[in-house]
């Protein structure tokens, strides 16, 4: 029984809104953006009002509340029409846009339009800049960001150390700000080749202590460039730079080494660009582990540092690279052959004292070799005026074997002694005799 009563409520406000209302819908507009039309019936004629209600709900579902609202035709269908100030972009299309931005990327960024929106920006900046004039009377912040790429050697010879580094600079430059250009809404951004390094002020940041440095070309130059709507610009090169180490061998080769490089404007000091590292993010990053054959990464430092110089006083950025020297190709190559041979020269000891010159032969061929590897040490590093950890442990060996020598020395002499002392006893016995 109740829900045959359910059913015929819901059947009776149907037909008394075709009945009642059908005829008013059809020859007014309404407007569902107005709650106060649909709210009358709230009071009058509840079942109407559900049943507006969910026509509004069924009909209105893709009408944006902010841009547009749900109107009904003349012809009795629901559709969305723009607010003022807002337009559709196509006829057929539930979607409005304010009339100001008719002409955002949605109608205008389409394939080839940012190239040519590009070109014609750029074209535009560089009529009217000047590349040595400095962006701001106030200098200008550089921001600076190093990846390391690879550190393919360190030499002790050398003192030096070869690496492959990304050097990226960033600063802001109001002369190349492009926002209020048309079609900047385009671009993310300005990518450019290398050749339009020259048409631009740079900060020229350098390396200031490396020994050299080459930007790679593999098959053109390593250079990105990018200048974004704000003026904001990007300058990434790749570089293969050799930096100075610093080696104390008093514990080879149980050592280490530290590597640096010094990043400098070599044009301008503090008054015109002032350095820092990358101030949002890591400014400092290793691309991959680095693996050498004799030489295990610990750590690294950055620092920056004001330097005075006669024309005033420059900013610099360092990295530090630290190391640690492994040992595991000196204890197979140096030590254990080294003992050995300490060792064979005590053989000696065991021999009989009348087997002289085999004795003397395994004394003096151990030093000789043991000479020989120290030579062989000692030509791959460079020539220090110090006592260094090895050349007391080779000192320590070459002094064994030696004493090893000095005995086989001591025993034949005295066995040359005893003989003599032995023939005058004879001599003696045979007189008496």
């Amino acid at each position: 029984m109740p829900m045959f009563l359910t059913i015929q409520i819901k059947a009776s406000a149907v037909n008394i809104f075709k009945s009642q209302e059908e005829l008013n819908l059809k020859n007014k507009k309404f407007n569902f953006e107005d709650d106060e039309i649909i709210n009358k019936y709230s009071k009058t004629n509840h079942d109407t009002y559900q049943t507006l209600q969910l026509v509004k709900k069924k009909s209105c579902t893709s009408c944006d509340l902010k841009t547009s609202y749900c109107k009904s035709l003349e012809t009795g269908d629901i559709s969305c029409e723009c607010r003022e100030g807002f337009i559709k972009l196509n006829n057929d299309d539930n979607f409005c846009i304010d009339i100001k931005d008719k002409n955002t990327p949605t109608t205008e960024c389409v394939v080839g339009e940012a190239e040519k929106a590009g070109t014609r920006i750029l074209t535009d900046l560089l009529t009217r800049y000047d590349r040595n004039i400095v962006p701001s009377n106030e200098g200008v912040d550089v921001d600076v960001e190093l990846i390391i790429q690879k550190v393919s050697e360190i030499s002790e010879l050398h003192s030096s150390s070869k690496m492959d580094i990304l050097l990226s600079q960033i600063w802001h430059d109001r002369g190349l700000n492009f926002e209020h250009y048309e079609g900047s809404h385009c671009l993310s951004n300005l990518s450019l080749s290398h050749r339009m390094v020259e048409q631009i002020w740079i900060p020229n940041v350098c390396l200031l202590n490396s020994k050299s440095s080459t930007i790679h070309s593999s098959p053109t130059p390593n250079v990105f460039l990018a200048i974004f709507p704000n003026g904001t610009v990007w300058m990434n090169y790749r570089l293969a730079v050799e930096s100075p180490c610093e080696f104390s061998f008093l514990t080879y080769p149980l050592d280490g080494t530290y590597c640096s490089t010094v990043f400098e404007s070599y044009s301008f000091n503090v008054g015109k660009v002032r350095l820092h590292w990358k101030r949002h993010g890591t400014p400092i990053e290793i691309m991959d582990s680095i693996r050498l054959p004799d030489f295990t990464h610990t750590g690294l430092k950055r620092e920056k540092n004001t330097y005075e110089y006669p024309a005033g006083q420059w900013d610099q950025l360092k990295v530090i690279l630290y190391f640690k020297r492994a040992y595991g190709f000196y204890i197979l190559q140096i030590y254990l052959p080294t003992y050995c041979m300490v060792l064979i020269s005590w053989i000696s000891f065991w021999l009989d004292r009348k087997a002289l010159p085999a004795r003397v032969t395994l004394g003096v061929s151990s030093l000789m070799a043991l000479t020989l590897q120290y030579s062989n040490v000692a030509r791959s590093l460079p020539k220090v005026s110090y006592v260094k950890g090895l050349d007391l442990f080779m000192f320590g060996c070459v002094g064994y074997i030696f004493l090893s020598i000095v005995e086989l020395a001591i025993v034949g002499m005295l066995e040359k002694e005893e003989k003599e002392e032995y023939g005058k006893d004879k001599y003696i016995l045979l007189i008496i005799k």
